[in-house]
């Protein structure tokens, strides 16, 4: 019987052979909504979000009473490993948007895949490349550098196009690193300037 989670974006590229040798050292997690999971969860193992979304807050380097957002990972995403850059910022806390399942893999067994398998390698420097680096490069351009309405227009089209359910406007706010009230009216604006965004994708001419 397949893992039940086998169709996931990462997975899916690997061949059947890759696949089981990765399900060898794969444990399968669940967190719930809300949980608070420091980096030393997977330290020096590599971890991938199955199921579910989840965002990377940093502490604020000029008022560490303050967390900053500046990363979203959903199903499909690496969201630590060998390969993944690591913070330089601050304490890094990873928060659960939805009720998330990770697979936390055996460091010998990716270690084994990174040493010899070239495919697995070029897969896994591709998802980083895109949810570690690229992600988080539009997310700061998005939310970290422009107005609130670019900011909160980001995150609606994020879940739009990874197929999740809607945010919350709290926690929209927790990823914008917005005031709620601020947030609420944003959406109200959306709503009337781009109701587009609000549909799921298969509704698309």
């Amino acid at each position: 019987m397949g893992c039940a989670y086998q169709s996931n974006t990462f997975c899916s590229r690997l061949d059947e052979e890759t696949r089981k040798q990765l399900c060898v050292g794969c444990h399968i997690k669940q967190y719930a909504r809300g949980k608070n999971l420091l980096s030393g969860y997977w330290k020096n193992k590599m971890a991938l979000l199955l199921d579910g979304m989840m965002v990377m807050v940093e502490s604020d380097v000029e008022d560490p009473s303050k967390t900053i957002a500046n990363g979203l990972a959903s199903g499909g995403d690496l969201i630590s490993g060998l390969v993944c850059p690591q913070s330089t910022v601050g304490p890094r806390t990873t928060i659960c948007l939805f009720d998330c399942t990770v697979a936390v893999f055996d460091e010998r067994c990716t270690a084994a895949l990174l040493e010899s398998n070239v495919a697995f390698i070029k897969e896994a420097y591709t998802n980083c490349l895109h949810s570690c680096s690229q992600e988080r490069a539009a997310m700061l351009r998005d939310v970290g550098c422009k107005d609130a309405y670019t900011s909160v227009r980001y995150v609606v089209h994020y879940c739009r196009e990874h197929g999740l359910p809607p945010l919350t406007h709290e926690q929209i706010a927790l990823v914008c690193n917005r005031s709620r009230p601020k947030v609420t009216a944003v959406l109200h604006e959306l709503i009337r300037k781009e109701p587009g965004l609000f549909q799921p994708l298969e509704t698309r001419d």
